[in-house]
């Protein structure tokens, strides 16, 4: 298990999808235990069903399959 991080400190990351106003809505972690991320908290789902779920970013805002 890791250690939560404080608001403002560094992550990185290997993916960062944002919305139109550049928020950021999720997070996939670089390292060792690469994990998805949302901020606030981490996500309880494999890659597989995040990958089905969310396609990419799109001209206008975020895709759905």
């Amino acid at each position: 298990m890791t250690t939560p991080r404080a608001p403002g400190q560094p992550l990185l990351s290997r993916v960062v999808i944002t919305d139109e106003d550049h928020r950021v809505l999720l997070v996939h972690t670089a390292g060792s235990h690469p994990q998805w991320g949302l901020p606030g908290g981490l996500v309880e789902l494999s890659a597989r069903v995040l990958a089905s779920s969310v396609c990419c970013r799109a001209a206008g805002g975020l895709s759905a399959v």
